[in-house]
């Protein structure tokens, strides 16, 4: 078997890259002592990771029971979207910088530069990490993104009589929902499946149409409902 192809086979029973290991790690180092022990909880937290566009950006979740839940005791102060902390370093004498984004409350995604696909499970060197935004303060809630979700999706959820998984897709809440970025704009995801599958909307407000996006793949428009995707 090809060796980077095992590689990412073993991402099934592991959480993270050594990559995305080694930066978290030495984030959680260099946040202030008070915040440590939350941000080490939210780390520990977490064991379901969304990968997209050469894995230029990898979103993070704590789900149980079939729902997004991260640890109410360490949540941060700040329940407003902004930029953590930042990491320069290099793998295999290629630099690159993440930037760890917290969104309402938690540690929410590595959006990295250039895409770290081809090298996340090098060896790090050079790492410096600097702490750019303030877990601790009473920031802005997240934004709003009721006006961007189809109403087949909001019919869906009203309607649907168990949270768990649906043919094998775990369906989010309205407020569970959050922003991805891709090339042909802003899209909020409603549900994912398997970690490499997802139903999105577009982040405009005219949109009723629904999206699915495969792995690395731009969103392609279906021709569907929502519950018509979940089913199919």
């Amino acid at each position: 078997m090809d060796g980077s192809i095992f590689r990412r086979l073993t991402l099934l029973w592991r959480t993270f890259t050594p990559v995305e290991q080694a930066i978290l790690q030495a984030i959680a180092e260099s946040m202030p002592v008070d915040t440590q022990s939350k941000i080490r909880r939210q780390i520990d937290s977490i064991n379901r990771v969304h990968r997209i566009l050469d894995w230029a950006e990898v979103n993070l979740y704590c789900v149980r029971r079939g729902k997004v839940n991260w640890p109410a005791e360490a949540m941060f102060d700040n329940e407003g979207e902004f930029e953590l902390a930042k990491a320069n370093y290099s793998v295999g004498g290629e630099t690159f910088e993440t930037t760890l984004w917290s969104v309402g409350g938690h540690v929410f995604s590595l959006i990295t530069r250039p895409g770290i696909k081809t090298r996340c499970f090098g060896g790090v060197a050079d790492l410096v990490v600097r702490i750019v935004g303030d877990p601790n303060s009473a920031g802005p809630r997240s934004p709003d993104l009721t006006a961007y979700l189809p109403y087949s999706y909001l019919l869906f959820v009203k309607n649907r009589s168990t949270d768990a998984p649906i043919n094998g897709w775990l369906v989010r809440e309205p407020d569970d929902t959050h922003q991805v970025h891709f090339a042909a704009g802003d899209f909020v995801v409603l549900a994912e499946r398997d970690r490499s599958e997802w139903l999105l909307s577009k982040k405009d407000s005219a949109t009723s149409n629904i999206y699915r996006c495969f792995g690395d793949r731009e969103p392609e428009i279906l021709s569907v409902d929502f519950a018509a995707a979940v089913f199919s």
